[in-house]
């Protein structure tokens, strides 16, 4: 999960596998790990992006497409890991990752990664495909709930508490020049 343009397709496409930035659904990839035989396969979950400037996508929407995989994944017995939370350092913190990081269910399933080298000690993102699979190695590692429907009820709960975007006003742009034209 993570702000749009932060990285999220571009980490999993590290890993190995190709994706398309712009990521308008959720789609995933099986992986298995190429440095370590032993660790478990994995699904790394591609999402849409939070404060999107699709203005046709809130960011309660995005998460309900998250909440839906996740129930589908639920029903098939799959085992949760974690959540890896991509923002650029320094970023400001947006109000979903607070929520997140506030809550005791969710708080432990987070791996807040960011993506420049940051001097705060938080786990960072190079772009290269070992630091990818480390960060994965983070999230399976640690322990976190198996009960993937808590996990899902919670991040229902925080979805019904963002905040909806206001329209962007319309700048020096054509269409205000011919709405003007018939006010």
């Amino acid at each position: 999960m993570g702000q749009t343009g932060v990285g999220k397709s571009n980490e999993i496409m590290t890993v190995g596998h190709d994706l398309k930035p712009r990521t308008k659904t959720v789609k995933h990839v099986d992986c298995s790990h190429p440095y370590d035989s032993s660790k478990p396969r994995v699904i790394l979950v591609d999402t849409p992006g939070f404060d999107d400037s699709d203005p046709h996508m809130e960011d309660s929407q995005v998460m309900s497409l998250i909440i839906k995989w996740m129930k589908r994944r639920d029903n098939n017995g799959m085992k949760f890991g974690g959540i890896i939370y991509l923002s650029e350092a320094g970023q400001r913190k947006f109000p979903l990752l607070k929520e997140l990081l506030g809550n005791a269910t969710t708080r432990d399933a987070i791996l807040h990664v960011e993506t420049k080298k940051s001097q705060s000690g938080k786990v960072y993102f190079t772009n290269t495909r070992i630091c990818a699979w480390s960060v994965i190695d983070k999230v399976v590692d640690q322990p976190c709930s198996d009960n993937i429907g808590l996990i899902w009820m919670q991040l229902a709960d925080i979805a019904q508490k963002l905040p909806q975007r206001k329209p962007k006003p319309i700048k020096n742009s054509i269409w205000k020049q011919i709405r003007s034209m018939f006010s």
